[in-house]
């Protein structure tokens, strides 16, 4: 556990650097920070497996966000709070069900129905096919939504946001994982410990 807290804390760091030294735009490294922590995990798959949710999730959430926010700014709603509020909630329901079509839909069956028939000797598609299974992506997908659409909802630029954010969220992942990878003495034993895909 000593070792994963280091990498998480060298893993923000990274993401302020990447910040400081590149040209990143209007991008904030709270949120690469934010997903470098939650993506480290003790085994390297299940970071492989919650930086899938977070980016999938992020990409959904983000981009329908957008288009909700431009509806909302065509017919004026922002000028009706009230109204605003609650039509981006009751966009909550049908993002969950397509969230959750996703994970579960005919490309999930197709999936299963492959590993039952020993199908899978790549393993890319067995670690896709565990994603599809495992995956937090309803809850994570919600929450982007949410963060395009209420705390930036009044921004200038719609798609500016969401397409950071976007961005923010890969850079995190991204060097969550090569962090990970780096080995680091004698790892902690992982075999059996429970991970949470989280926000």
């Amino acid at each position: 556990m000593g070792k994963l807290i280091i990498k998480a804390a060298l893993s923000v760091f990274i993401c302020c650097l990447i910040y400081e030294f590149f040209d990143i735009g209007t991008g904030i490294p709270f949120y690469s920070g934010i997903a470098a922590i939650i993506c480290l995990q003790p085994e390297i798959k299940s970071t492989f497996r919650i930086g899938m949710n977070r980016t999938i999730g992020t990409l959904i959430g983000g981009f329908t966000g957008m288009a909700i926010l431009f509806i909302l700014r065509e017919f004026s709603l922002f000028s009706f709070p009230t109204l605003k509020n609650f039509l981006i909630s009751l966009c909550i329901i049908p993002l969950m069900f397509l969230a959750e079509s996703f994970k579960r839909g005919p490309l999930s069956h197709l999936l299963e129905k492959a590993r039952q028939n020993n199908l899978f000797s790549i393993a890319p598609l067995i670690v896709f096919a565990d994603f599809m299974r495992k995956s937090a992506l309803t809850n994570i997908t919600c929450v982007a939504f949410l963060s395009v659409t209420i705390t930036h909802g009044a921004d200038s630029s719609i798609s500016g946001f969401a397409l950071n954010r976007i961005f923010d969220t890969l850079i995190g992942v991204f060097v969550s994982f090569f962090v990970n990878i780096i080995p680091m003495g004698a790892e902690a034993n992982a075999t059996g410990r429970e991970t949470h895909d989280v926000e």
